[in-house]
Order: C-alpha cells, then sequence, then structure tokens
C-alpha cells in the first residue's frame, strides 16, 4: 500500500493477497485490463520468478492473427488430480470430481489476446471459484467459452541452465531470482551473443517434441524453426 500510495504503479483489490487466491488476483488483473486497457491485443501474465524475453515473445506473436481466440502457453496434459490434504495442489472431492483435470497451462507464465477477455469473465461468473489459478483460468474456464489452450515450445516451465543462448530462442524461462534476470538480460544484449553461441540441444529446454495434447500448430511450426540449434 505505500508503493501505491507513493507511486500509484499497484492495482490494489478488495481481497487477501494469498496462494489459495490467485484465482481471485488473475480474475482481477483481466477486469482490470478489460475495463481500462480497451485497445491491447495481448494480455501476459507472468510470475515474478520467471524470465520474460519480450523481443522474443513479440516475435511469436507476430505471427498469430490478431482476431483468434488465443490461450497459449506451456501446456500440461491430463493431469491428475491430488487428493492428498498435505500437497499444495491439494484438491478436496467437494471441489473437483473428476480424477483428471482438463488439459491446462503452467500458471508460469501465458498469453490471453483480448478477445477471450470478456468470456473469461462471463463464464467466471457462472462457474464456481477454484483455487488453482491456472487450471481455473486456462482449463475450465477456457473449455467452457470453447477455446483450446494452445501450446507454445518457447515457454520453458522447467527450470533451466542459466545459459544465455539458451534464452536466445526462449520466450519464457521459470525459477530465476531477480539478480539473475538482470545478468541474463544484459548478457542477451551484448553485440557478440549471436556469433558466441553453439548449438542449443532440445535437452535443454526440457522439450524434445511438441506435447501430445497440444491441438496447436504453433508448437510444430516454433519446433521447426529451432530445429538448426538442436543436436
Amino acid at each position: 500500500m505505500n508503493e501505491q500510495k507513493a507511486h500509484g504503479d499497484l492495482v490494489v483489490e478488495n481481497f487477501i493477497d494469498t496462494y489459495l487466491n490467485l484465482t481471485l488476483k488473475s480474475l482481477f488483473v483481466i477486469k482490470y485490463v478489460k475495463t481500462h486497457c480497451p485497445n491491447v491485443k495481448y494480455v501476459a501474465k507472468v510470475d515474478d520468478d520467471v524470465f520474460l524475453h519480450v523481443p522474443n515473445l513479440h516475435r511469436t506473436l507476430t505471427t498469430k492473427d490478431t482476431t483468434e481466440k488465443l490461450i497459449m502457453g506451456y501446456i500440461i496434459c491430463n493431469s491428475p488430480v491430488t487428493f492428498d490434504p498435505g500437497s499444495k495442489w491439494y484438491s478436496p472431492h467437494y471441489m473437483y470430481t473428476e480424477d483428471y483435470y482438463p488439459n491446462y497451462l503452467s500458471g508460469t507464465a501465458y498469453i490471453l489476446s483480448s478477445s477471450v477477455l470478456t468470456p473469461l469473465l462471463e463464464a467466471a461468473m457462472l462457474t464456481p471459484l477454484f483455487h488453482l489459478e491456472d487450471v481455473y483460468i486456462t482449463g475450465i474456464l477456457a473449455q467452457k467459452i470453447g477455446v483450446t489452450p494452445q501450446d507454445s515450445v518457447d515457454f520453458s516451465y522447467y527450470t533451466n541452465p542459466r545459459d544465455p543462448c539458451l534464452y536466445q530462442n526462449l520466450s519464457v524461462g521459470h525459477d530465476m531470482e531477480p539478480l539473475q534476470m538482470y545478468e541474463l538480460w544484459n548478457t542477451l544484449h551484448l553485440t557478440n551473443m549471436t556469433t558466441s553461441c553453439g548449438p542449443v540441444t532440445a535437452a535443454h529446454i526440457g522439450y524434445t517434441s511438441p506435447r501430445e495434447c497440444s491441438a496447436s500448430p504453433e508448437s510444430h511450426t516454433l519446433l521447426s524453426r529451432l530445429s538448426s540449434y538442436f543436436n
């Protein structure tokens, strides 16, 4: 609150900011953008431990049809519901009765086109809230509005080696400290980066082929684009 008063750079809503309220937090983000930023084409939801390579993301999004209803990121397929009360991702039966979640995107980072914002909010008004934000928004709500979450090879969920050559080809890298992000960003902008980079293997990004549940041709396109870097 002190930062908001001093700098006016935070959006403050009436809820307690906890892990179990991440769904509310993301819905408020969607509501804010829909209300105050009507001309944006895309919204990026990114966790604070994620490195976002904006030029690479821009390159990926410029290949998309701006009229397309898009929900894109790192897809998680056929994920079983966790009924263990000791788990961080525990879901009691009364909240979700199925054994598997619909395919959804990792909440570390995902992209929403402006065309899905209103449908998602309207669906949320008719769908009981669920505490796992990524499952709820990119899985349950996406299914209700008839949008299939799209997989993108340059969204990495795994903890990656801090290899700047790798991040020449990724839009998103997970599990980073602020100083690591700062150093990586500066390294990526060295003029000799491109010529000094050797081959990057698929194993480096924890991704060897388009994931089977992806219905998106985007993964195949991006994988082809990166294939020259793979051993």
